[in-house]
Order: structure tokens, then C-alpha cells, then sequence
């Protein structure tokens, strides 16, 4: 029958680069999946609702999987400095592209 299988699948994760989002639920949300993506990690300074944050960007990079990097940098820098993210994600990484968005 449908459904047996017990692991559901679920799609990657599209994101506009218009929300902070917190690290964990970022990390959760991508668990699985490779997604290519301009992003920027903001510290844990910044507020929601306290405007967009750049003032408190600590990195902005491009990848091709979101869910590596910043498992590299929560590891590298602590959750003090990688405590929410705003990415955009590509379904086709195009390096010339993403690199115009993160400059």
C-alpha cells in the first residue's frame, strides 16, 4: 500500500532571500537535501523585527550545498556568530549569477 515506506520525502526547501531565519530551523529544514545558494549568517545580535540585519552579517557566501556550509561554519565559529541565516536558493547553481547577488 501507499505510504509503507516510512521515510517521507520531502522537497528542498525554496527560499526568497527576503527572511532571517534561525540556524537550527534552516539545518532542520534542509536535512536531506543539497541546495545550492547565496546567503549571508547573521550573529546572534540580531533581532527580528530590529530591521534587516546587515548591520550583524558575519559571512556571505555562495555553495552549492547550503546544509554543508553551515554545518562548517557551526562548527568553525559557534552558534554566537552563525545564530540565523538569509539565503536565496538556485535549482541550478550558476556561479556568475549567484556571485553578482552576493556582492
Amino acid at each position: 500500500a501507499e505510504g509503507d515506506l516510512g521515510t517521507e520525502i520531502s522537497k528542498a526547501p525554496t527560499l526568497n532571500g527576503k527572511m532571517v531565519l534561525p540556524v537550527k530551523a534552516m539545518s532542520a529544514g534542509l536535512k536531506g537535501h543539497k541546495v545550492a545558494a547565496v546567503y549571508a549568517i547573521l550573529s546572534s545580535n540580531f533581532k527580528r523585527g530590529s530591521g534587516e540585519g546587515w548591520e550583524h552579517v558575519q559571512h556571505i557566501g555562495i555553495t552549492r550545498d547550503l546544509a554543508n556550509d553551515l554545518s562548517y561554519f557551526l562548527n568553525e565559529k559557534g552558534s554566537g556568530s552563525v545564530a540565523h541565516i538569509r539565503a536565496l536558493s538556485f535549482s541550478y547553481p550558476q556561479k556568475t549569477t549567484m556571485e553578482e547577488f552576493a556582492n
